[in-house]
C-alpha cells in the first residue's frame, strides 16, 4: 500500500487498532485535520519500481559479499607471503 499526503503533515493514529494509522492528514504543528490521505495499491501502480528496488538491494548485497571475500583473500595472502618476503629481503641484504 502506498500512501501520499501533503508535506508538513502526518497521518492520524488509529484509536481502535494498536499501531494502526488513519487516512487523514494532520498538520505537524498543531495536529489539526488538513486533508485526506490518498491510498494506492502498490502492486498495480508501482510494481516495476518495487522490482527495481529489490534488484538494487540484491546487487548491493552481492557487491558487499564480493568485497568482503576479496578483502579476506587479500589479507590472507599478505599474511602468508610476509614471512617469505622478509626472508628474501634478509637474504638479499646478506649478499650485498
Amino acid at each position: 500500500m502506498l500512501v501520499e499526503f501533503p508535506a508538513g503533515t502526518h497521518l492520524g493514529r488509529s484509536r481502535v487498532s494498536s499501531g494502526g494509522m488513519r487516512g487523514t492528514a494532520r498538520d505537524d504543528r498543531d495536529s489539526w485535520l488538513v486533508a485526506q490521505a490518498d491510498l494506492f495499491d502498490a502492486d498495480d501502480r508501482y510494481d516495476e519500481g518495487y522490482r527495481d528496488g529489490l534488484r538494487n538491494l540484491l546487487v548491493s548485497c552481492a557487491t558487499d559479499i564480493a568485497m568482503e571475500v576479496a578483502r579476506t583473500v587479500t589479507v590472507t595472502a599478505v599474511e602468508v607471503a610476509t614471512p617469505f618476503l622478509k626472508d628474501g629481503a634478509r637474504r638479499f641484504k646478506e649478499k650485498l
